[in-house]
């Protein structure tokens, strides 16, 4: 270093240069959260809910009405 130079400091990002990266990084996750948000509503939809319903119904067999015996109880 030559006589009369000052050392040379470290510089600092400006604030807006801060509020930028800051900014940015936001609208990054919240796009990651639009996505997710879209897959999640792929998967699971009213149509697909009411599928797995008529599904357990199925599986389970003829609704409770009809197994009905003489004395108004249902069930064998």
């Amino acid at each position: 270093m030559n006589e009369g130079e000052e050392p040379l400091k470290p510089v600092e990002p400006e604030e807006d240069e801060l509020r930028d990266l800051l900014d940015e990084r936001d609208q990054q996750r919240a796009v990651g959260w639009q996505h997710l948000s879209r897959i999640s509503t792929k998967i699971i939809d009213k149509e697909d809910i009411k599928f797995a319903m008529d599904l357990m119904q199925f599986m389970q067999g003829p609704p409770a009405a009809a197994k009905k015996d003489g004395d108004g109880k249902s069930g064998p």
